[in-house]
């Protein structure tokens, strides 16, 4: 595309969309080989660094090449932008990414998924490290290792539970929902054993209602899910409605009648209702 060519596309794009779409690729198409094939790929990606670019470049048979000269060719971008206060890490504008990526997905669908798998090995190497961990389990995803991303968001999830992080527990979530994948049902994990996940960092952050709403997702794709019942009845204790706990209590103990937790959570119900009779046989 000539430059008279390419200014002429800007000045038809009818779209905000298609505007960016054009400025990128003519922007990426000035950039010589492999730096291009690289800024591709790195536009799908949550962040890159050197060390996710020299894995790009081994994926892409061209790891005789320096990373850093590339990172700093692709940070030269006037719609790339520094992640850290450092300028160690980069992502694509907002902007552009929201229209680059679909427009790899659609148009090279081979480069965007050993973007994801180089991406993979990268995070992963940085796997102490929560929000990189997040990215991880993303690219693991994406680039269709599905089974290792299971195990990975498995362990993720736990990390994040023991440690009460319940911003990051929900970003993980919210992480896999928008790669627009469906929560895995099969495996270390289950869909409603995330959705339990969700229900439980919304509880612990006080949005009763996200809570409940999760939590009844979790039952409905499990209706033996006594943990879920016995929550989702704390959830609407938290909110005042004393009789819709007692029903989701009386399910969780009808489900394990060995849960000590039910009982006490009912009887405490029941003490809130006045009724000390009650209460005192669950205690």
């Amino acid at each position: 595309m000539t430059q008279e060519e390419y200014i002429q596309r800007v000045v038809q794009a009818t779209t905000d969309e298609e505007r960016t779409l054009i400025i990128t690729e003519y922007a990426l198409a000035q950039m010589p080989e492999p730096v291009q094939t690289v800024a591709r790929q790195c536009g799908v990606l949550p962040w890159f660094d050197t060390a996710v670019i020299a894995e790009l470049l081994a994926e892409n048979d061209a790891a005789a090449s320096d990373p850093a000269a590339i990172l700093a060719h692709i940070a030269a971008l006037t719609f790339v932008e520094p992640l850290d206060v450092e300028e160690t890490l980069y992502q694509f504008h907002a902007g552009t990414a929201a229209v680059w990526r679909p427009h790899m997905t659609h148009t090279a669908p081979a480069q965007e998924r050993a973007a994801w798998t180089a991406a993979a090995r990268a995070y992963l190497q940085r796997w102490e490290e929560d929000g990189v961990a997040i990215a991880a389990v993303q690219a693991l995803f994406h680039s269709g290792q599905d089974e290792t991303a299971t195990k990975q968001l498995y362990n993720l999830r736990i990390r994040f539970v023991q440690a009460k992080s319940w911003e990051l527990l929900l970003q993980l979530l919210d992480t896999i929902q928008l790669a627009d994948r469906r929560w895995p049902t099969e495996g270390a994990v289950t869909s409603a054993v995330l959705w339990f996940a969700s229900g439980l960092a919304h509880h612990n952050l006080k949005n009763f209602d996200k809570a409940i709403a999760a939590y009844s997702e979790a039952i409905r794709l499990n209706p033996e899910y006594a943990t879920a019942y016995n929550n989702r009845g704390v959830a609407y204790s938290d909110k005042g409605e004393l009789e819709r706990a007692l029903s989701d209590y009386d399910a969780a103990i009808r489900l394990n009648p060995e849960d000590a937790t039910a009982y006490y959570n009912r009887g405490y119900a029941y003490s809130d209702k006045g009724e000390l009779e009650r209460a005192l046989s669950d205690y």
